[in-house]
């Protein structure tokens, strides 16, 4: 009966460090999302000109979410993300 319990615990301790490690890995990918989009369209020069050579970064990350274009909004890139997220809690359980 102890073995059980310790197991059992174990095993919530591993799944609550997964859940929170996946959470962090859909954050990074909005700051990442987000800051190239604030980089096509800043004023500096240089800036646009390094994230027109990464678009195909943002593109291939973009795509995962269900983002296409850097022109949709900040709103609606975050909204895709945590949708996609909500459907992967969603078919986990």
């Amino acid at each position: 009966m102890m073995m059980m319990m310790s197991t059992k615990s174990i095993l919530l301790c591993c799944q609550r460090i997964a859940a929170e490690t996946i959470l962090l890995s859909y954050a990074i990918d909005q700051t990442k999302l987000l800051f190239w989009k604030k980089c096509f369209f800043s004023d500096n020069q240089t800036l646009r000109c390094i994230s027109w050579l990464i678009r195909n970064r943002f593109i291939a990350v973009g795509s995962v979410y269900g983002v296409w274009s850097s022109l949709q909004s900040a709103g609606s890139i975050k909204e895709s993300i945590w949708l996609t997220f909500a459907q992967l809690l969603g078919s986990s359980r």
